[in-house]
């Protein structure tokens, strides 16, 4: 017959781990597996310090690069800190700077009070604007509505236009097209663009003492010395 536990008992069953062993530490090991353990964490955290210096150095750079093209630092933090504020804590901190303003008479505060609504555009007017963010980040064209469904045809337009408003930044001045003399427009005696090009180019080759046709042909006429 089982006994019961009499009431108020604090005795407990004692547990013993089966098939494992106990985690080592850095007070129950040899001096050599201090050490050893001591250099691994070293030398991860090392390498977790380079990486973040480069990660800081490249940062700093994008942030100058975005200031040489007239946005300022507190700009895109702001943008960036405005798209992940879901519990809408910038706007309720918007209206009550906007409230103090006002206490303080300043002409921030006699503006309209900042109350933030529902997007309640159009939702083909939505699917435009997030279209053209998206194709502006350069994100992928993943348009979050079905084909065919209100809002898809809008997304994938303006998405493009996003993506053509990049290529139009990053488009580099194209090579100067060759200069050729159209057949029957020469005129005897004038000089023409392919004249003045072709002069041009015989002065440079005359600076850097680059051979003309006449002295190549005259070389190949002298005798070889090497008989």
């Amino acid at each position: 017959m089982t006994m019961a536990r009499q009431k108020g008992s604090s005795t407990k069953a004692k547990l013993t781990v089966v098939g494992g062993t106990t985690p080592a530490t850095g007070h129950n090991l040899t001096e050599d597996q201090q050490q050893a353990l001591f250099f691994q964490n070293k030398s991860k955290i090392v390498a977790l310090k380079q990486k973040l210096a480069s990660v800081s150095g490249e940062l700093r750079s994008a942030y100058k690069t975005a200031k040489s093209d007239g946005f300022t630092k507190k700009e895109i933090d702001f943008a960036i800190a405005l798209e992940g504020d879901d519990d809408n804590k910038i706007g309720e901190e918007r209206k009550r700077q906007n409230m103090i303003a006002a206490w303080l008479g300043h002409p921030i505060g006699t503006q309209a009070e900042l109350d933030l609504q529902p997007d309640r555009r159009p939702i083909e007017e939505r699917a435009a604007a997030e279209g053209k963010k998206a194709g502006m980040e350069g994100q992928a064209l993943k348009p979050p509505y079905a084909p065919g469904a209100p809002g898809y045809d809008a997304y994938v337009e303006a998405w493009h236009k996003g993506q053509a408003a990049i290529f139009a930044i990053k488009k580099k001045p194209e090579d100067a097209p060759e200069l050729l003399r159209e057949q029957g427009k020469e005129t005897a005696g004038k000089p023409d663009d392919f004249d003045q090009a072709a002069d041009s180019s015989a002065a440079t080759s005359a600076e850097k003492g680059w051979p003309d046709d006449d002295q190549i042909a005259k070389r190949q006429q002298e005798p070889s010395q090497e008989a």
